[in-house]
């Protein structure tokens, strides 16, 4: 989209109530949904580099869970990706400016399973 630009979003019953259809606000039940849209204003997500500490360690969880759920659905590729990708989030500097016992604390959140694991899960 485009600033300024309007668009509708439709999305269907089962997707915007969940299975059982849930109208709610006087909506018929299973109905689908409309909703207009203008962006009205966008900000650039901060580079990995940008984030303080604590930000990053949560990046790092999100790539690290997004690989997980990859991984049970048998979306080895992807789930490699990104277990590689949230090991690029916190650098050895960030490990060297952590004190009071927090390094620990980074190095629990920088444990992804062994790239060997990931490779012999395909011929299970």
């Amino acid at each position: 989209m485009k600033m300024g630009e309007v668009d509708l979003i439709s999305a269907p019953a089962a997707w915007a109530y969940g299975a059982d259809g849930f109208g709610g606000e006087g909506k018929p039940v299973a109905s689908d949904v409309h909703v207009q849209l203008q962006l009205v204003g966008f900000e650039r997500a901060k580079e990995p580099y940008e984030l303080e500490l604590p930000a990053k360690l949560r990046l790092q969880e999100k790539r690290k869970e997004q690989g997980n759920a990859h991984f049970k659905r048998g979306g080895l590729e992807r789930a490699l990706q990104l277990y590689q990708r949230s090991l690029t989030v916190v650098q050895e500097s960030d490990l060297a400016d952590a004190r009071d016992g927090r390094q620990r604390d980074i190095r629990r959140y920088s444990e992804v399973p062994p790239m060997h694991a990931v490779a012999g899960a395909r011929h299970s």
